[in-house]
């Protein structure tokens, strides 16, 4: 039994107060965005696996160079986002690492999570992620990514 959602709090209540297996959230657990932290420390407490779906917050990591015209939450793209998209696809480009990559191997990190679900148009960009997920990234640049994402 699961659910999913790209809100927190209900999650957070059904994995209190129901015995899912797994849990589904979207949008809340990626580079940008880390405000399924809770949910997933009271997941890993109570053994539920989470999939974090939309790693790429609508678009907006999908690229190696975010643009303003870019989609964040399917919605237009605040200019404070744009700028942690940027200065962390800065950082991902000085380490060789595309950004696409590390939002698709971020949420992956923490052992809670079982799997990513991100959406794809074409056979090409399901190639290109599965590439992504083999080259993986650098322990050294996950500091900085961390580091850039809280400024």
């Amino acid at each position: 039994m699961g659910i999913g959602m790209n809100s927190v709090d209900p999650l957070r209540r059904f994995v209190a107060e129901g015995d899912p297996d797994v849990v589904m959230v979207a949008g809340r657990w990626t580079l940008l965005d880390r405000t399924a932290a809770p949910l997933l420390a009271e997941c890993a407490a109570r053994r539920v696996s989470v999939i974090a779906a939309a790693p790429f917050n609508s678009g907006l990591l999908s690229t190696d160079h975010p643009e303003a015209s870019g989609r964040y939450d399917y919605g237009t793209v605040p200019a404070a986002v744009l700028d942690r998209a940027r200065a962390l696809a800065t950082r991902c480009s000085a380490h060789g690492v595309p950004l696409p990559r590390a939002a698709l191997c971020f949420p992956l990190r923490e052992p809670v999570v079982s799997s990513v679900l991100a959406g794809f148009r074409t056979p090409a960009e399901v190639t290109s992620a599965a590439a992504h997920l083999a080259h993986g990234v650098p322990e050294r640049l996950w500091a900085e990514l961390d580091a850039t994402n809280r400024l």
